[in-house]
C-alpha cells in the first residue's frame, strides 16, 4: 500500500509536473503566438494603412485619370471636329481642283463641249454659208446677164460713136476710113455687106440697088464716099484738102436717109450683132 501510494503520488506528481510543463510550454507558445499575432496585427494594420494610403493615392490617380480621360475625350472630340472640318475643306479643295481642272485648257484642250450649242452653231454656219453661196451665184448671174445682155449694145453704141466722132486721137486717114465703116455698119443692119474682092465703088452701086429694093429709097452720098476710099486704099494717094469734110458730109447724109427707113426691130436686133471694125 505504501508503494502504491508512492507510485500514485509519483504518477500524479509526474503527470501534474508533466502537465504543468506542458502548460508552461503552452503558455510560452501562447505568448509567442500572442506576440506573433500582435506583431502580425501591427503589420497588418500598417499594411492596411499603407493600402488605405495607396487606395487614396489610387483614388486620387483615378480622379486624375478620369479628369485626364475627360480632357482626352474633349480633345478627341475637338480632334474629330477638326478632322471633319479638314475633311470638308479637303472635299471643297477637291471640288475646286476638279473645277480648275475642267477650266484648265491645258489639261482638256477641247473643254467640255455642248452638243446642243454645237448643233445650233453648225446650223447657223450652214445657213450663213447658204446665204453667201446664193449671193455669189446671184452676183455671177448678174455679171453674166450684164455681159450677154447689156454689154454688147453698150459696146456697139460706143464704137458707132467713135466712128462718127473719134473718142481718142486718130490720124485724118483713119478718120476717113472710120466714116466709111460707119456707112457699112448702117448697111449691115439690113444685111447688106461687101463681098470678098469687091471694090468700094462696085459695092456702092450694088448697095444702092438693094437699098432701093428693100427700103424704097436711094443711097445719097454712098458713091462719093466710096470714091474717096478707093483713092486712099487702092490708088495710094493721100487725102486732098477738104476730102475729110466731104467724106463726113456724104456719110452722114447716107446714114440719116437710110437709117430713118430701117425698121425699129432691126435696129434693136443689130445692137447684139457683130460690132463694127475700128481703124486704129
Amino acid at each position: 500500500s505504501g508503494s502504491s501510494g508512492s507510485s500514485g503520488s509519483s504518477a500524479s506528481s509526474g503527470s501534474s509536473g508533466s502537465s504543468g510543463s506542458s502548460g508552461s510550454s503552452s503558455g510560452s507558445s501562447g505568448q509567442h503566438g500572442s506576440s506573433s499575432g500582435s506583431s502580425s496585427g501591427q503589420q497588418g494594420s500598417s499594411s492596411g494603412q499603407q493600402g488605405s494610403s495607396s487606395g487614396q493615392h489610387g483614388s486620387s490617380s483615378g480622379h486624375q485619370g478620369s479628369s485626364s480621360g475627360q480632357q482626352g475625350s474633349s480633345s478627341g472630340q475637338h480632334g474629330s471636329s477638326s478632322g471633319q472640318q479638314g475633311s470638308s475643306s479637303g472635299q471643297q479643295g477637291s471640288s475646286s481642283g476638279q473645277q480648275n481642272k475642267q477650266n484648265d485648257p491645258n489639261d482638256e484642250p477641247l473643254g467640255n463641249p455642248d452638243g446642243n450649242r454645237a448643233s445650233d452653231a453648225g446650223q447657223e454656219a450652214l445657213g450663213l454659208g447658204t446665204k453667201i453661196l446664193a449671193w455669189l451665184l446671184g452676183a455671177a448671174l448678174a455679171l453674166l446677164l450684164f455681159f450677154l445682155v447689156f454689154l454688147p449694145p453698150i459696146r456697139r453704141a460706143l464704137l458707132i460713136r467713135h466712128l462718127e466722132k473719134p473718142l481718142w486721137a486718130v490720124s485724118p486717114t483713119a478718120r476717113v476710113m472710120n466714116l466709111w465703116r460707119r456707112a457699112l455698119a448702117t448697111l449691115a443692119t439690113i444685111d447688106i455687106e461687101p463681098e470678098a474682092g469687091e471694090t468700094p465703088p462696085d459695092f456702092a452701086r450694088r448697095a444702092e440697088t438693094e437699098v432701093g429694093t428693100l427700103l424704097g429709097v436711094g443711097a445719097p452720098g454712098l458713091k462719093e464716099a466710096a470714091a474717096i476710099v478707093e483713092k486712099i486704099e487702092y490708088a495710094g494717094r493721100g487725102l486732098g484738102a477738104g476730102d475729110e469734110q466731104t467724106m463726113r458730109d456724104a456719110v452722114m447724109m447716107f446714114v440719116k436717109t437710110v437709117g430713118d427707113r430701117i425698121d425699129v426691130t432691126k435696129k434693136i436686133t443689130s445692137a447684139w450683132s457683130r460690132a463694127p471694125e475700128v481703124e486704129p
